[in-house]
């Protein structure tokens, strides 16, 4: 199974990315964020008139499913005790709002334990009969999946840059896929014995190019279901790059490793400076993705050494 590709979010960087949300997600005076640098957030980020209350947390990642689904159920755990125990200075905040919904809000979360964590902590709290909560008070976990316009929002404007991972791709899935494709392989061998490397470089080269190109497709693939518009904006740049990139490659005079080289600094810059959203680290990791793209495909390819 390729692993999934995700934001690896500093704690007060989710936290901001979620209040941005919210502020442009509900109307001004609708959201209400409460600040936490004096006695703590009492187990609330902020929350809204109809009785929706948020909290933000970002797990430090990298984590397996197991590991990120424990922490997110102790911080369940914790902020809801912090709900309950702070109840009365909660009070006077909250006024005549009664809390109908708990939200954690998470980068990502994938074990339904957690949902079913979530339901036993909700019992807990019903039984408690708190004045700040309604009798059929509960606990929801969401990621910010819903907020597809709100998110939109945020990189047209270049708020944020996305601290996108990407993992790395294993070779049982290179040689997979390369089984696959036998005339794409076929393509890409032919460009690659341009270079005039050993043949044991050369086989190293093609299962690097390959293992570029899924990178790629991965990062692709969460953008496409995550972020859209960033994702458009990448292939837009891409298609633009590609349609000079035959008439480049035919009136160049530089040796195929310069040309190359060439090819993947100048849509890395182009990445990093044309769409909003994409880190270095990101664009990098692109721009490998695309440059073994045109090589398997034709846009790509050298002039034969004399």
């Amino acid at each position: 199974m390729t692993a999934e590709c995700y934001l690896q979010w500093d704690g007060d960087d989710w936290q901001n990315h979620v209040n941005a949300l919210l502020g442009l997600r509900y109307s001004p005076g609708e959201y209400q964020p409460i600040p936490d640098r004096v006695g703590g957030d009492y187990g609330l980020e902020g929350f809204t008139n109809d009785g929706t209350a948020f909290q933000a947390y970002a797990a430090e990642e990298p984590l397996d499913v197991e590991t990120l689904t424990d922490k997110q159920r102790d911080k369940i755990t914790r902020d809801i005790k912090k709900l309950c125990d702070n109840h009365a200075h909660l009070q006077p905040m909250l006024g005549t709002i009664r809390i109908k919904i708990w939200v954690l809000m998470v980068p990502r979360y994938h074990d339904k334990h957690i949902l079913e964590h979530a339901e036993k902590k909700t019992a807990e709290v019903r039984a408690k009969n708190l004045p700040i909560v309604t009798d059929d008070f509960r606990i929801s976990v969401q990621d910010d999946s819903l907020f597809g316009p709100q998110k939109a929002a945020l990189m047209n404007g270049a708020l944020a840059k996305l601290p996108l991972t990407i993992p790395e791709v294993a070779i049982t899935e290179v040689g997979v896929w390369t089984a696959a494709h036998n005339e794409l392989i076929a393509t890409l061998e032919e460009k690659l014995r341009k270079l005039r490397k050993t043949p044991q470089v050369q086989e190293q080269l093609k299962a690097r190019m390959v293992k570029h190109f899924l990178e790629g497709e991965n990062a692709m693939q969460f953008l496409h279901a995550n972020y859209p518009q960033v994702e458009e904006n990448v292939w837009r740049c891409k298609d633009a790059k590609e349609r000079v990139l035959q008439t480049e490659s035919m009136l160049s005079s530089a040796i195929p490793e310069s040309r190359l080289r060439e090819t993947l600094a100048d849509f890395r810059e182009r990445l990093s400076s044309e769409v909003a959203g994409v880190t270095r680290s990101t664009a990098d990791i692109l721009a490998h993705g695309a440059a073994a793209d045109w090589l398997l495909r034709c846009p790509l390819d050298f002039n034969e050494e004399p």
